[in-house]
């Protein structure tokens, strides 16, 4: 329920449909970077007999999204998205000289992370079955967005949480070929993958950020290939695992951070030049010690107050 308040008086404010699928798409297309955080290249994409509705890329993990638009409710979504990701997995060269014809670039197909390929879904109301049909157990490349519309301009756009489970089975979902390709090249990762590099202590330590972290706000976490994201708006911190330590990469650039205690280090050089580091920001710190929590928080929040807005 979204509700209006006019001086202390609460009046709920009238869902809008939306009469067609291209008001959708239309919409989301103009705010992609708001809404998802990703970069616009195409809209209608031909390749063979499929049209994808919006191709995207994902600066985060250097990778492309595929998303499609839903307006009916008993429309399917497994096959059309295994067939989606065969087709963008096998058709590689289409997609690369896409990004370099919108950029002005001349990367290569090994310059792009495909394991992270994603299809996105996005409709004013899913059904329990569409839900459970893309519930495949370990396997996180398809996200469904709800989006609706009221009076007064107003906009709600929220993901809809999948619980991957243990009975649905990738093996039956689509035709044999298509299968072997998306598991062949998309790779999920997850919290234990990266926790396996620490010690017993430093997945202590980890639970205990990841707690104060989350009570932050709104925070999803994303385990990528390199470090584990953090998100609000847009990441507020990436942490990698290492043997004896934590590193924190907090999402603010240079001179944005207020650090009076010193405990973090400014990822720069000298003369200015970047120094090579995993995540997203200019500012690394290094977390050992419980003890060092409460401080940490205090740059933490900044990330934070400024990637929630």
């Amino acid at each position: 329920m979204i509700l209006e308040n006019n001086r202390g008086k609460l009046k709920s404010v009238p869902e809008k449909d939306f009469k067609l699928e291209k008001e959708i798409q239309t919409l989301v297309e103009k705010n992609l970077e708001v809404l998802l955080g990703y970069e616009f290249l195409a809209t209608e994409f031909s390749i063979e007999s499929f049209r994808f509705d919006s191709v995207a890329f994902d600066r985060d993990n250097n990778s492309f999204v595929i998303i499609e638009y839903k307006k009916g409710r008993n429309e399917s979504l497994v096959d059309q998205g295994l067939a989606y990701l065969n087709t963008l997995l096998t058709r590689k060269a289409d997609f690369v000289l896409l990004y370099n014809e919108v950029k002005g670039g001349s990367r290569l197909a090994k310059d792009f992370d495909w394991s992270q390929t994603k299809l996105v879904f996005v409709s004013p109301k899913f059904t329990a079955y569409q839900l459970k049909s893309v519930a495949f157990k370990d396997f996180g490349n398809f996200h469904l967005f709800e989006i609706k519309q009221f009076a007064n301009g107003l906009v709600q756009f929220a993901e809809r949480e999948v619980e991957r489970s243990v009975t649905a089975n990738l093996e039956t979902a689509g035709p044999k070929s298509e299968l072997a390709t998306i598991k062949k090249e998309i790779v999920v990762h997850t919290e234990e993958e990266h926790l396996s590099k620490g010690s017993e202590t430093v997945a202590e330590l980890y639970d205990q950020l990841k707690q104060k972290i989350m009570d932050l706000g709104d925070i999803k976490i994303e385990p990528k290939q390199l470090y584990i994201a953090f998100k609000a708006m847009t990441n507020v911190c990436d942490v990698t695992i290492q043997k004896n330590e934590i590193l924190i990469m907090l999402n603010l650039n240079d001179g944005e951070l207020e650090d009076n205690n010193h405990f973090s280090r400014l990822m720069k050089n000298s003369d200015g030049r970047r120094i090579g580091h995993w995540g997203n920001g200019d500012y690394q710190c290094r977390l050992k010690d419980p003890d060092e929590l409460d401080y940490l928080m205090t740059l933490i929040r900044q990330s934070y107050k400024k990637n929630s807005l």
